[in-house]
């Protein structure tokens, strides 16, 4: 099925080289997706001795006030990669969970459809 993204590329995360340690907050700045039923990240991964890097896809629920959890990714090599999330409106945020290797700099765009 082809995929009409409506939105230009915009920048989510640029030049990351460490991983997301602590909690995250309200304030911390996720893509709000109202109008919309997916987001597509594109994935800029560079670095050297790149064993895996994780990234998770976060969702803001306003009520609760928190970010939870959702599908888990794993690159294992330098590259440039695409993840399709359906997210039905929600804020959401591509957190980098986990890394070993040498080191590695991640950025990653997104589009709306």
């Amino acid at each position: 099925m082809l995929r009409i993204y409506q939105s230009q590329p915009k920048l989510h995360r640029g030049l990351v080289s460490t991983v997301d340690e602590g909690d995250f907050t309200a304030a911390t700045p996720g893509v709000v997706t109202r109008g919309y039923r997916e987001c597509r990240f594109d994935v800029d991964l560079e670095g050297a001795d790149i064993e895996s890097l994780e990234v998770t896809l976060l969702f803001y629920n306003m009520r609760l006030d928190g970010w939870f959890y959702g599908s888990s990714f794993t690159f294992g090599a330098a590259g440039k990669y695409a993840i399709t999330a359906e997210t039905r409106g929600a804020t959401v945020f591509l957190a980098v969970t986990g890394f070993s290797g040498g080191e590695f700099q991640f950025s990653a765009d997104y589009c709306l459809s």
